[in-house]
This record gives C-alpha cells, structure tokens and sequence, in this order.
C-alpha cells in the first residue's frame, strides 16, 4: 500500500509543477516534460506489478503463446494479435504487463493533459478513485476503455466514422466496448440541445 501512497503523492507533485513554467506564469496546459513523467511514474508502478488481481493468469496466457502452446477461444482477435506481435519482441511475460500499463497510462494522461482544466485532480481521482488500480486487474477492460478514452475527439468533433473506428478496434481488444456506439449519438444530442438552449 506504501507504493500507492509514494505513487500518488509524486504525481499529484509533478501534475502541480506541469503548470508552473519557467518564466514563473501558470499555464493551463500541462507541460509535456511533467506529463511524460507523470506517465513514466505511473507506468514503472503498473507495469512492474507481481499478484495483483488476473495479473498472473495474463502472465500464464503469454507464457502459453510464446512457448507456442494453443491458447484455445474465448479471447478477442485484437488482444491475440497484440500478444504474437509482443511475443516476437520479447518473450518475457513482465515485458507484456509492462507494455499493456504503458498503452494504457499514456492513452489515459495524454487524454486528460487535452481535456483537463484542473490536471492535478484529474491525476489524484485517476488513483483514489481506484480506475488505475482497475487498469492493473481488468487488463483487456482497460486497455479497451482507455482506446475509447483516445477517441474523445471525435465525439467532441462530430467525427462519428473516426469514433466507430477506435470502437470497432477497442471491441477487437474487448467485445464490451461495441456497447458505446450509441454513446456518440446520446453524448452529441445533449451538445445539440445545449448549443439550441443557448440560442
């Protein structure tokens, strides 16, 4: 539990510093050096990670593939595909959880770094709200979400062939995220009916 603590007191500090800009004006842009911190902290602590939830069963399911062995149904072609194309890199299995953490963190900061106005809360309920810990035990779960997470631009911008095609790619890694289609049209309906009220 201490690492969680050191975890999210050095991220919560770096976030802090990412407005602070060397001419002594705050911005509401994060700077990138920070931010790429903030990722490598969050990484290091996910991806280095020995027994937490269905990390070992992830670890096993690689071990499976690159030994060669059949892995048999019941996972999507995405996530397989990942797993050869990572296999062919290194077959270590801690070299697999720390590249899912890796995907996972930066699609989830870089996502916040755009969209936050408050970066340091957005990282502190990043971790006590538990969704990073969720990113350490869902693995196909959090990975698919923080594809979807990626593809936030294309709601805001309307783009709805783009957002169906990061859907149809984080249902490759996770059937469950094709359940968001419909997200794109309630999520634009309300933007519709608050630009109308406006007028």
């Amino acid at each position: 539990m201490t690492v969680f603590y050191v975890n999210l007191g050095v991220t919560f500090i770096l976030a802090l510093m990412s407005k602070l800009h060397p001419k002594g004006k705050i911005d509401k842009k994060p700077l990138l050096f920070f931010t790429i911190l903030i990722i490598t902290v969050l990484t290091l602590v996910s991806g280095l990670r020995n027994g937490i939830g269905d990390t070992g069963d992830y670890k096993h399911l690689y071990e499976l593939v690159a030994t060669g062995q059949e892995i048999g149904d019941g996972f999507e072609a995405g996530f397989i595909l990942l797993i050869n194309i990572l296999v062919c890199i290194n077959t270590d299995p801690q070299f697999f959880i720390f590249m899912l953490a890796l995907i996972t963190n930066v699609l989830n900061i870089w996502i916040f770094r755009s969209y936050s106005s408050l970066f340091e809360l957005e990282i502190y309920m990043y971790i006590t709200s538990g969704y990073y810990l969720v990113t350490m035990n869902g693995i196909r779960q959090a990975l698919a979400a923080a594809i979807m997470f990626g593809g936030t631009k294309y709601i805001i911008n309307g783009n709805f062939i783009k957002f169906s095609i990061v859907t149809i790619l984080a249902s490759t890694i996770h059937t469950s995220a094709i359940i968001l289609i419909p997200v794109y049209f309630i999520v634009r309906n309300e933007a519709w009916s608050k630009k109308i009220m406006i007028i």
